[in-house]
């Protein structure tokens, strides 16, 4: 089976903002209107989540009458992209044979598959918005649900940005826009992690952080890059004093920025590019 790599931002949105969503002059601008679903989605693992442990997640959505069964991959990019195999399947419960050709066919045995069962699932009133601009298309959803264990629930209620095609420099300057317009909050958590917080009674609790996936011969800007991005993966997202320390680490880095603001590779949605001081001029001429 083919594999997709989705590149996705996710942003926490307090719900008392979403009014103003649709004053956002780029979403006032659209010619087409939203599309609004109502979708319920499965997660499975086992007892002792082979799965999570393995950086997969294996869901089955249903949206209408059709069930999409979907498999993604952590991968080593960082917390933005992710391998992803998607089939659309006959029932509610996984069809493992179009595992075959994807990251989840080495646990394919007959043990895993007798084990596998369903752990929590999200449901959500989702509104996808498509925004074009030149040549990029990036699909604007709106989650407004929960998150069920069946012992503990949790809202939802973010905006998920997709690119589907173009510069990802554009995904992050609709995402600064987003940012500034309803309060949000960049989320590094998938639903899926967020499920499994909450499954375990972990929720917003301190994460240890796991080694960095370096390999031999990684030059060191890339190992610094990789390094906070996983960093910055582990954090919470609720933290505001988190992410002023990431930001400031990104102004103040020599190896992320290269020494100057304007040459900054350090992730768009952290860093403040902030421009050179002008230099003054001499009162002697």
């Amino acid at each position: 089976m083919p594999v997709f790599k989705e590149i996705e931002l996710k942003l926490e949105i307090p719900p008392a903002n979403l009014p103003r969503l649709a004053k956002i002059p780029r979403l006032r601008a659209l010619k087409k209107t939203a599309k609004s679903a109502t979708e319920l989605s499965v997660y499975f693992d086992t007892d002792n989540r082979k799965l999570h442990k393995k950086g997969l997640m294996l869901r089955v959505r249903r949206v209408g009458d059709r069930y999409l069964q979907t498999i993604k991959s952590a991968g080593h990019s960082g917390p933005f992209e992710r391998d992803e195999w998607e089939s659309e399947i006959d029932g509610a419960m996984p069809d493992l044979r179009l595992a075959h050709g994807t990251a989840l066919e080495p646990l394919l045995s007959r043990k895993f598959c007798r084990q596998l069962k369903p752990i929590f699932e999200t449901r959500v009133r989702r509104k996808t918005y498509p925004l074009t601009d030149g040549g990029s298309d990036i699909a604007l959803t709106l989650d407004k649900g929960k998150i069920d264990t069946g012992d503990r629930s949790k809202p939802l209620c973010e905006i998920e940005l997709e690119l589907k095609r173009g510069d990802e420099a554009e995904l992050f300057e609709v995402a600064r826009e987003l940012t500034h317009a309803l309060a949000a909050q960049l989320a590094l958590k998938s639903k899926s992690e967020r499920g499994y917080e909450l499954l375990e009674g972990a929720d917003g609790a301190p994460v240890k952080a796991a080694p960095s996936d370096l390999s031999p011969g990684t030059s060191t800007r890339d190992a610094f890059k990789a390094m906070g991005l996983h960093a910055s993966s582990r954090c919470s997202t609720t933290s505001r004093r988190c992410l002023r320390e990431i930001r400031r680490a990104c102004t103040r880095c020599g190896l992320g920025c290269g020494g100057c603001a304007r040459r900054c590779r350090c992730l768009p949605i952290f860093c403040r590019i902030r421009k050179p001081p002008r230099s003054r001029k001499s009162s002697n001429g």
